[in-house]
């Protein structure tokens, strides 16, 4: 599992050039990976589309380029996602950066 920073600038953008937000509020980490936490405000909401994938906890959504987004609904145990708020893999964008291997769990 590696941890990110953000070196790049705004807007956001796939690593197709896609904008998909204006900006993002933070990098969560949990014992899944890394993703990068947008609110509603910030996504570029003709970037991204619901597809048949419901789950209990998001649901889920992809970029017009392909990448899956999570729109969460609740709370999980393995990582400090908040409900109402956008995830996305920070390894799909431009501007952030791996930093470091970790093994386990970073909060």
């Amino acid at each position: 599992m590696y941890k990110y920073e953000f070196v790049g600038d705004r807007p956001i953008k796939t690593l197709s050039g896609l904008v998909i937000a204006s900006d993002f509020k933070r990098i969560a980490i949990g014992n899944r990976g890394s993703y990068v936490e947008f609110g509603t405000e910030q996504i570029v909401p003709s970037a991204v589309h619901i597809t048949a994938t419901h789950h209990y906890y998001y649901v889920e959504y992809k970029t017009t380029d392909g990448i899956k987004v999570y729109y969460q609904l609740h709370r999980v145990s393995y990582a400090n996602y908040v409900p109402e708020m956008w995830y996305i893999a920070p390894m799909h964008l431009q501007g952030f950066e791996r930093t470091i291997r970790t093994v386990g769990r970073l909060d």
